[in-house]
């Protein structure tokens, strides 16, 4: 049996606040190259596994709990694009597994994006990240996680010491592997 996906209309460049908010959708998402912007909510509270925004490269901001409570088990992002911001909570509360890599067109991002996503073992940071404003810790147990990071530690430093990292990012001190390129 075919797991169901949803297909955005590629001349869609925009998504709402709430738009498909608990509306039931099932199986894969696929969200085309002309959005630009996903709502605060938008999808919230769906049966959604899967979340492919590869094509998605005009994407600016994915607003805050676009994607929480779902049952996300994977994300895709565009890997190239404009310049982007992911918004507090946007996949809170969902089932991520394994890693997830940034896309290295992401530029800001806050806090608690990815809480209560306990199987997540890995996120993949891009060195173009200019903006850490909270904690992006998926769960409270740092032996069974790590960051990595595309670019040198004393980049990292610079960025809290400017106070453009929060500086409990990564709150329960999980390890972080410097100088470490994005896969492909």
């Amino acid at each position: 049996m075919k797991t169901p996906e949803t297909r955005m209309a590629q001349d869609l460049t925009f998504i709402g606040s709430n738009a498909f908010s608990g509306n039931r959708l099932v199986g894969g998402l696929f969200i085309g190259s002309k959005v630009t912007e996903i709502g605060g909510s938008a999808f919230s509270g769906n049966l959604l596994t899967y979340l492919n925004m590869s094509e998605a490269t005009s994407l600016l901001e994915i607003k805050a709990s676009a994607f929480s409570g779902c049952s996300l088990i994977g994300i895709e992002f565009p890997m190239n694009g404009a310049p982007m911001k992911i918004a507090a909570q946007v996949f809170q509360s969902n089932s991520l597994q394994g890693a997830i890599v940034l896309p290295n067109n992401l530029k800001e991002i806050a806090g608690v994006v990815f809480g209560g996503n306990s199987q997540l073992t890995s996120i993949w940071l891009p060195s173009t990240l200019d903006i850490i404003s909270g904690n992006i810790m998926p769960h409270s147990s740092p032996t069974n996680f790590t960051f990595y990071y595309e670019g040198d530690k004393t980049v990292i430093d610079a960025k809290e010491a400017a106070g453009e990292w929060y500086n409990k990012w990564n709150y329960y001190n999980a390890p972080v592997v410097y100088n470490y390129p994005l896969p492909d």
